[in-house]
């Protein structure tokens, strides 16, 4: 079965190869191993629906990418909340 994933306006399809060789995905599977196949799974969610929220529920003040249909999952996080939508338009995530 082949998942695709629509990015941003371009309406580039993305492969399952290409969403598991952008910098991305290697950089969460490097970081989180244990949750690297649910997060492929969120991410080729047509328009994954997503909340940018500000927290330091890690001990510092980071903008995570919350996946809607899993609260509480993060996709990933950025110091700055302008790279958190870079990398929402990037994937093809839809925030609120």
């Amino acid at each position: 079965m082949k998942h695709q994933l629509n990015i941003g306006q371009r309406r580039k399809i993305m492969t399952l190869e290409e969403l598991v060789s952008t910098q991305w995905a290697n950089d969460f599977k490097a970081q989180d191993p244990v949750s690297y196949d649910r997060a492929i799974e969120l991410a080729l969610i047509p328009k994954l629906p997503v909340d940018i929220v500000k927290t330091n529920e890690t001990g510092d003040w980071v903008w995570a990418i919350v996946a809607e249909p899993e609260p509480g999952f993060w996709m990933d996080a950025f110091t700055s909340k302008k790279k958190a939508v870079e990398l929402c338009r990037k994937m093809g995530w839809m925030p609120k």
